[in-house]
């Protein structure tokens, strides 16, 4: 599979995004550039994260894209994908308006991502997620990861998750480094916030689960979020920092505010611990070895080697539904245990 000159387009969150970079810089080695240009949602943010893969050309926005009925801002994002000469498009999302936006801008071929009949006709290769597939089963609730895994290796591409497709420069890894070097090993990154709150770690269950990790281990604990959940992980801090722990807990609210930062200290730690978030897809892309947390089985990203989904053994609460609270604090330092084994 060769082609000259290729952009894909993601959307969702951030986080949803970050499922494709595996899938990405494969396809960006069937290039004569070796790279690929994304068309994305929250294109500020990625072009911060893009700045550390060098198999990524351009970062393109394409929010425009989402409103048709917004025809000036959509035919100016037309526009800068027909000024990148592509010779072939991938649509990782299954939206109508990025097929359409690839056929005005006169891309040849076209692959990805199909839900209608309009997507069998304008795309070259369609992927439907109801035709069959035996290894998207083990994908949960996002079966199309699976689904584009494997049309991308039919057509003989190599999916290499053990090198981080998100790289880390020389100077943030020092800095991150450097503030860090006081904290006894292992490092473990901790998430607990998600805005879905259902997918949210209960902060009087994290903090039990936490000191024991703690204790157990012998470690530090890294708290590490966007700044949406800063506060949640304030008290969180307030809950865990006590007596002789205090000195192996910290907030990087306290240390830093990019993201370039976080990239760094998920290279350098030995663990991520936590929820279902835009943190734990970062810290997976940069194979940081991860335990994450899900309500069910049927919630579990399993889309990287090296980590350990955490489902709930059995309902202790009286909840009609499970919840974080009924994964122990067994489970989850067993988890890490196998993690930080090898």
């Amino acid at each position: 599979m060769q082609t000259v000159k290729l952009i894909a387009f993601v959307s969702g969150g951030i986080g949803d995004q970050l499922y494709h970079f595996t899938q990405m810089r494969a396809l960006a080695g069937t290039t004569t550039s070796g790279t690929i240009d994304i068309g994305c949602i929250h294109a500020p943010i990625m072009k911060r994260i893009a700045a550390g893969c060098d198999w990524i050309g351009k970062i393109i926005d394409i929010s425009p894209l989402r409103r048709l009925a917004a025809p000036v801002g959509f035919l100016a994002a037309v526009r800068d994908v027909r000024e990148g000469g592509y010779s072939d498009a991938w649509f990782m999302h299954k939206s109508g308006n990025f097929k359409i936006a690839a056929t005005l801008a006169g891309i040849p071929a076209r692959h990805g991502l199909c839900a209608t009949w309009f997507d069998r006709w304008v795309v070259d290769t369609p992927i439907f997620l109801h035709e069959g597939g035996g290894r998207r089963k083990s994908w949960g609730h996002i079966p199309f990861i699976g689904a584009i895994d494997e049309c991308l290796t039919t057509k003989g591409l190599v999916l290499n998750d053990k090198y981080p497709p998100i790289g880390s420069s020389a100077n943030w890894t020092d800095e991150v480094a450097r503030r860090l070097a006081h904290l006894p090993r292992p490092l473990v990154v901790v998430n607990l916030f998600a805005a879905d709150t259902a997918r949210r770690w209960p902060l009087e269950h994290a903090a039990t689960a936490l000191k024991q990790v703690l204790t157990h281990y012998n470690g530090s604990i890294v708290l590490n979020t966007g700044p949406d959940a800063r506060e949640y992980h304030a008290q969180a801090y307030a809950m865990i920092a006590k007596d002789e722990m205090s000195e192996r807990v910290v907030d990087t609210a306290a240390l830093w505010r990019g993201i370039e930062q976080d990239i760094a200290l998920y290279h350098l730690a030995d663990a991520y611990l936590g929820v279902n978030s835009f943190s734990a897809n970062l810290a997976m892309n940069c194979n940081l070895k991860s335990a994450v947390l899900f309500p069910t089985d049927g919630d579990i990203l399993n889309y990287r080697s090296d980590n350990a989904p955490l489902v709930p053994a059995t309902l202790t609460s009286k909840t009609e539904r499970p919840c974080l609270t009924d994964i122990t604090s067994d489970q989850i330092i067993s988890a890490l245990g196998r993690l930080l084994a090898h």
